[in-house]
């Protein structure tokens, strides 16, 4: 396996020096060691460097093969060291904290940064605003019981694109989605029906969201009604009552949004619609034990029958 993959990546004895960044003592372990222990030795660490930035091969598998049809997002895994480690370990690989650090180094990952909260739905209107019934507790026992929803926006070259999601806490999948050039209260409508057709909750759910006058609307809140949704908002200006939902954001743009300029409208709806897949499909969490949403619902459904 290990000349596998080292055939893969197209490494040799030859070219290991040119390939692999040097650091302190990398050089003299290869000159210390014939060429073929050298490439077995880091055949090992180009395996958890590979596994590690794109999700894609795991023990000379390829993604096709593990039966996942969705692609990564471009440098998810250069976030931070720490969680790393606890993602490459679940994927069954042993590695410590300074090691995930060390090849991240040497791989050339670097942290990314993370920009600053900023307020996109305004609470200064007289519209009826619920109670914070969800009051944090941002984790629930069963699916379909807590949502919590939210807006966002997008920066193109033709403009700002904005995007309404309802999020289920018990698995933290996205269940809803709705993306429009304008931030219309239609939008959100949208991403609550997406949510209700296909989720198909049979007892009565819990929605929260901010006080924004598209969540207050006397018209959404027929529809909360109409769908035995019950409404709960958060305290103005509080990103913090809302903080799984955020938490959600912030990950959609800094492993998608802030690498990328999109051009258009239509290109930025087909990559955020690749993102939700793979959000839900790949993307591990930690509040979950490191699986994805819907590998937690597929596990949790067949222990509980």
């Amino acid at each position: 396996m290990e000349r596998d993959v080292v055939k893969k990546h197209s490494l040799s004895s030859r070219n290991l020096r040119s390939e692999v960044p040097h650091h302190r003592g990398f050089g003299r372990s290869l000159s210390r060691s014939t060429d073929v222990s050298a490439a077995a030795s880091i055949t090992q660490r180009l395996l958890c460097l590979a596994t590690a930035s794109t999700f894609g091969e795991r023990d000379g598998e390829s993604a096709s093969e593990q039966g996942d049809p969705h692609h990564p997002p471009r440098g998810e895994w250069d976030l931070w060291p720490s969680p790393n480690q606890d993602r490459v370990a679940a994927m069954g690989h042993a590695c410590g904290r300074h090691r995930v650090a060390r090849l991240m180094r040497e791989a050339c990952l670097r942290v990314r940064s993370r920009k600053r909260w900023r307020l996109v739905s305004s609470s200064r209107h007289a519209l009826p605003i619920a109670p914070n019934h969800l009051d944090r507790q941002f984790v629930s026992d069963r699916a379909n019981r807590h949502w919590v929803s939210d807006m966002t926006y997008v920066r193109t070259a033709q403009g700002w694109l904005y995007l309404a999601v309802v999020l289920d806490l018990y698995s933290r999948a996205v269940v809803g989605w709705a993306m429009h050039h304008r931030m219309q209260q239609a939008m959100v409508h949208a991403a609550l029906e997406m949510a209700v057709a296909r989720r198909q909750p049979k007892e009565q759910v819990l929605l929260h969201s901010d006080r924004g006058s598209q969540y207050c609307a006397y018209d959404y809140q027929a529809l909360l009604r109409r769908h035995r949704v019950v409404p709960s908002h958060s305290r103005p200006g509080n990103c913090w009552d809302n903080a799984a939902m955020e938490s959600s954001f912030r990950s959609l743009k800094a492993e998608r949004v802030y690498l990328t300029r999109y051009a258009s409208y239509q290109e930025v709806k087909i990559d955020l619609f690749d993102y939700v897949r793979f959000y839900n499909h790949r993307r591990r969490h930690s509040t979950l034990g490191y699986l994805s949403p819907m590998e937690f619902e597929r596990r949790n459904a067949s222990s509980s029958s």
